[in-house]
């Protein structure tokens, strides 16, 4: 997509094949329908607003500037389509920190479970945002999040101040 093109919520519709697997499709113009993927813009900043369309082959289709301009039903779909494809663990805990060869090695507690992971470049890797906020990206591209590293147990705030 050359230009940005911004399309009504009405184009995007909500439809099941005969095993009842739901499928977003963008009706154009001439009535044809596409099926869609949604994507966020912005997924931190702004994750209900500027959401865009691509289709199968990876193609841009379009940007749709508010989810709430979505029919309820297909809102909730892609919300929630949305928020597994973004799903960002949070740490709760820092329980090791360890460095080997220039990588670090993390073994912490998320809100989903026990997690390891490895970063490479600490100056990258580690975002640090306003209001004590931090994002963490791994070397497989998964990102972590500290909500506020205040609230994490100080041997958690200690190990973490080692790394940024």
């Amino acid at each position: 997509m050359n230009e940005k093109i911004f399309i009504d919520g009405k184009q995007i519709l909500l439809e099941y094949d005969e095993e009842k697997r739901a499928s977003l499709y963008f009706s154009r113009d001439d009535d044809e329908l596409v099926k869609v993927k949604p994507r966020r813009l912005f997924p931190l900043s702004r994750p209900s607003s500027y959401i865009y369309f691509i289709d199968e082959k990876g193609h841009d289709v379009g940007i749709l500037r508010q989810l709430k301009e979505l029919p309820r039903h297909v809102k909730d779909y892609t919300s929630k389509w949305l928020d597994e494809y973004y799903f960002i663990p949070c740490i709760t805990e820092i329980q090791a920190i360890e460095e080997e060869y220039g990588i670090s090695h993390w073994m912490v507690l998320t809100n989903r479970g026990k997690r390891s992971f490895e970063i490479r470049n600490r100056s990258t890797d580690i975002i640090i945002l306003e209001n004590r906020r931090i994002l963490i990206k791994d070397v497989d591209d998964n990102t972590y999040e500290i909500p506020d590293h205040g609230q994490l147990p100080p041997k958690s705030q200690l190990l973490l101040d080692g790394e940024i």
